[in-house]
């Protein structure tokens, strides 16, 4: 439909286009061939599909692109490629890009808005919504791969700004809770159930299945207070006193942004005085028909309290046994311990995991650590299920760098990694671990010392929107950390991201670097055009030193070799600087074949360039409108052939221009007001 010269996208139904169809009713739905043969006769102006219960994922890109030049914002482009081998088009308005892969993710569709011009990413999966389809595909796609882990670590990255929609219709109320959970498992809970241990472990452990994010408990129930409620009734009324507050209050205070101390023991007081009110009392089988909602099966494990022999021993240490000067063991002196767990975070482009490359160097050869000497010589174990295909250069250029006298190196990786939230993936990556642990000893004569994850939010296993706040989650998440450490005698480091604040740290629970040994934050100022300045390493949290210190660092281009297309490989290495040093990530000189682009850039700017802030909280920059670049371009492109041939020729001539000059960080582009805009990044004359 076009309405004042705007496109708009009610579903219709196939069987009958002059009738709404409705995203969350099959029967409004028809198939692919009735909604073509609609539009081939001209009841419609195109086509799209509902993704309930399809497996597919969709990532929609707004207000990214100009639909006269097709040139796509640097946002987006870097988006686009967090996504490879998708399918991606160009919405209908032809200013967005939507991307498909498949995902099994359940009911997900946040929505996250950016700070400039109406930018903003939506996630979908198997949720209540209905996509079209402009079939104006950018890029060729012979199957859909799976994008359902890239689309969660999108979602984190951005951090807390969900926007769900309102919850569809039809969602069960909590009232609609059975008293009677249907579950064999559950035999035996009602009210008035004396305490045990195994009784309060196996409520803890449904409760731990609920999610306490209002939203969450709202998508799944209806109303999240009253859930709040039916949760504290149940377990009141088991009769446990103080001990069962405390409980329902342990569950209550993981969302630490709704937890009300005072409001939470009023409610329990009036539990307390209206127990016998209630025609139909609520039992604790409400509970776990929660839980049972949130995936939870019952099982339990139990120590029981009949046997304390089997109970390990408890060894106590008395002073003068052990020496102070032995007693904290080293992998790397005074900043990283033999064994326990660390955090590698920062803000997104400040070269996280070339960091952690050249530690692992480091470690692998026994070179210092900028200056923190390696007193644990050993093999890296490196899991990464994302940007695996970079590893092989990036641990070579290291190596080139640092030690090139190293050869071949004991260092292995995988690419996947089991869920870091399920309680068995420790034994899982241990038995791994291991395999690598024995060809290391064997060949090199050296212990397995470091492993790394990169990164924790990929890596995570993530079910649920909100777990990565979830602060028993990311407890877990650190447990499964520590209990792999202790299983191999390596130390485990993982990359993880910093969140919207660099103030607050890592991105998600504070429980990650509670739990933390080790805290380095990577840092970094970020241009308007997206340089990189002044990086840096902080040492954010260390058990064995002070805190805060930070060695500044800039980056360097390795060559690796020729291809086979007789290209040069290349890959980046930190050069660590002087303390106090400040650093800077410069741009790529303009090559011989940009240097049209250049001058005719340059005459735009001089003749029609004006003061613009391209950005609500970025600096005033010299911007011209694109158009006046690509007319002046054209003109000064040579090009043989027809007049179609020359026109075909200097388009792609500058297109190609455009990209290479965006990747090499020497201009920036932005749509403002509806002109696109584009300038010199800062540095360049």
């Amino acid at each position: 439909m076009n309405r004042n010269l705007k496109w708009t996208k009610p579903p219709r139904r196939v069987d009958n286009p002059e009738r709404n169809a409705s995203s969350s009713d099959p029967a409004t739905w028809g198939s692919y061939e009735e909604a073509m043969e609609q539009v081939h006769a001209g009841r419609a102006d195109g086509i799209g599909f509902a993704l309930k219960r399809l497996n597919i994922g969709g990532v929609d890109l707004d207000h990214c692109r100009d639909p006269a030049t097709g040139v796509i914002d640097p946002w987006a482009e870097e988006r686009l490629a967090q996504f490879p081998d998708t399918y991606v088009e160009a919405t209908v308005s032809g200013k967005g890009l939507r991307i498909l892969g498949t995902s099994s993710l359940d009911s997900f569709a946040p929505k996250f808005k950016l700070q400039t011009n109406g930018a903003a990413i939506e996630l979908f999966s198997n949720s209540n919504h209905y996509l079209t389809l402009s079939c104006n595909a950018l890029r060729s796609c012979a199957e859909l791969p799976p994008i359902g882990d890239k689309m969660l670590a999108v979602a984190a990255e951005l951090g807390g700004g969900f926007d769900f929609n309102a919850a569809p219709p039809g969602l069960p109320h909590v009232d609609d809770a059975p008293q009677v959970a249907p579950q064999a498992a559950l035999e035996g809970a009602g009210p008035q159930t004396p305490w045990s241990f195994a009784e309060e472990t196996r409520l803890r452990a449904a409760l731990s299945a609920i999610p306490t994010d209002e939203k969450l408990l709202a998508e799944k129930f209806g109303h999240a207070h009253d859930t709040w409620v039916k949760i504290g009734r149940a377990i009141e009324r088991l009769g446990w006193g103080d001990r069962g507050l405390l409980i329902w209050r342990d569950w209550s205070a993981q969302n630490a942004g709704e937890f009300d101390e005072k409001g939470l023991h009023t409610q329990w007081a009036s539990f307390e005085r209206n127990r016998g009110a209630r025609e139909n009392p609520t039992t604790v089988a409400t509970v776990f028909y929660y839980a049972i909602k949130f995936g939870w099966n019952g099982d339990v494990e139990v120590v029981p309290e009949d046997a304390p022999e089997d109970a390990p021993s408890i060894q106590i240490h008395w002073h003068g046994d052990v020496d102070p000067l032995e007693s904290r063991p080293q992998l790397i002196n005074k900043l990283l311990p033999e064994t326990g767990t660390g955090l590698a975070s920062g803000q997104w482009g400040t070269y996280k995991t070339f960091v952690v490359i050249d530690i692992a160097t480091s470690v692998m050869s026994g070179v210092k650590f900028i200056d923190f000497p390696v007193v644990r010589k050993g093999g890296v174990l490196f899991i990464v299920p994302e940007g695996s295909s970079e590893i092989p250069a990036r641990i070579e250029g290291a190596i080139k760098a640092k030690c090139p006298e190293m050869g071949r190196a004991p260092f292995a990786w995988i690419e996947t990694c089991p869920a870091l939230i399920n309680p068995k993936t420790a034994a899982t990556l241990a038995t791994i671990a291991q395999q690598a642990a024995d060809k290391i000893k064997a060949k090199w004569g050296l212990p397995l010392a470091l492993i790394v994850i990169d990164t924790i939010v990929v890596s995570a296993g993530y079910t649920k929107e909100g777990q990565d706040n979830d602060t028993a989650v990311g407890q877990r998440i650190m447990s499964t950390m520590a209990e792999l450490s202790k299983a191999t005698g390596a130390f485990v480091l993982g990359v993880d991201h910093f969140g919207k604040s660099v103030e607050t740290g890592t991105r998600g629970t504070s429980a990650k670097e509670g739990a933390a040994d080790v805290v380095l934050a990577l840092l970094g100022e970020r241009t308007v055009a997206g340089a990189v300045t002044d990086t840096r390493l902080a040492l954010r949290k260390r058990r064995s030193g002070q805190n805060g210190e930070e060695f500044p660092f800039t980056i360097r281009v390795v060559e690796l070799g020729i291809d086979r297309f007789g290209e040069p490989v290349t890959t980046l290495t930190i050069d660590w600087a002087p303390q106090g040093a400040k650093t800077t990530i410069k741009s790529k000189p303009w090559s011989k074949s940009l240097r049209l682009l250049q001058r005719t850039l340059s005459t735009a700017l001089a003749e029609l360039g004006s003061q613009q802030r391209p950005f609500a909280d970025g600096p005033i920059v010299c911007a011209v409108d694109l158009e006046a670049v690509r007319s002046e371009f054209y003109k000064s492109y040579p090009a043989d052939g027809t007049e179609k041939q020359k026109q075909a020729a200097r388009r792609q001539a500058f297109n190609r221009a455009i990209r290479d000059a965006q990747a090499g960080n020497l201009i920036a582009i932005r749509a403002v007001d509806g002109v696109t805009l584009i300038w010199l990044a800062a540095g360049e004359p």
